[in-house]
């Protein structure tokens, strides 16, 4: 089995094609700015927490949000967004649990869009809880 193993991989090397391996463009830690969700429409919790303009998808209002561990110990998030459009405002929970530091939790709040025709019109607010490890359960 070990020669057939060895033969299998001389013919995979022999057919493979010249030139450069190819590497990640990016190799690090993703930062907020690194998802691309665009423009920034709300901040909190000393910036770790970011909300981005929102979009219309199906129906509903998708609010992207980056959820950036600042701190020096694993931590667990739970951010309220809040959207303030034509009908009233519309409440949503998101959590991040486990959250390493120096790492960034992208994520997204869906809301029900009744009556929204921009979205970039619509108002986001945040509230964070930040909760510490050992605990990680947002008490």
């Amino acid at each position: 089995m070990k020669k057939n193993a060895q033969a299998a991989q001389d013919e995979r090397a022999a057919n493979a094609p010249s030139g450069d391996p190819v590497a990640p463009a990016k190799t690090g830690v993703p930062k907020p700015e690194d998802y691309g969700y665009g423009a920034v429409a709300a901040t909190a919790g000393d910036g770790e927490v970011i909300a981005y303009v929102p979009r219309l998808e199906g129906g509903r209002l998708v609010v992207p949000l980056t959820i950036q561990n600042k701190g020096n110990k694993r931590a667990a998030y739970m951010v309220t967004v809040v959207a303030e459009g034509p009908s009233g405002s519309s409440p949503v929970t998101v959590k991040a649990s486990n959250t390493f530091p120096g790492t960034t939790w992208p994520t997204q709040a869906e809301i029900t869009a009744a009556g929204v025709k921009n979205p970039k019109a619509v108002k986001i607010t945040l509230k964070v809880i930040k909760d510490i490890y050992p605990y990680g359960d947002s008490h």
